[in-house]
C-alpha cells in the first residue's frame, strides 16, 4: 500500500492570501469566452444559492471540493447537491 496522499486544496495554497486566490479566479473566469462564461445575473444568483448552504466552508464546496467562486462561473458547471 503507498503513503502516497493527496494533500487539500486548503494546503496547497498555504502562502498564498485569500485576495491572491480571489485575483486568481477572477483572471481564469475572464479568460473565458463568453460561452464558457455564467451570465453576471445567473452567477450572482448561483453565488447567493452557495452562500446559503451548509456545505460551504472558507469559499471551498465541502460536497466536491471547489472554488464556489469558480464553479459558479462556468457555464457547464452544475451545483452537486443540484441545488442549482
Amino acid at each position: 500500500m503507498s503513503d502516497y496522499r493527496i494533500p487539500c486544496r486548503r494546503c496547497l495554497l498555504d502562502g498564498i492570501s485569500r485576495e491572491g486566490i480571489e485575483r486568481k479566479i477572477t483572471e481564469y473566469l475572464s479568460s473565458l469566452s463568453e460561452e464558457e462564461r455564467t451570465p453576471s445575473a445567473l452567477y450572482s444568483e448561483r453565488l447567493a444559492v452557495c452562500e446559503s448552504c451548509a456545505s460551504l466552508e472558507n469559499g471551498l464546496c465541502r460536497e466536491c471540493g471547489c472554488f464556489v467562486l469558480y464553479r459558479a462561473g462556468k457555464a457547464q458547471a452544475s451545483c452537486p447537491l443540484m441545488k442549482w
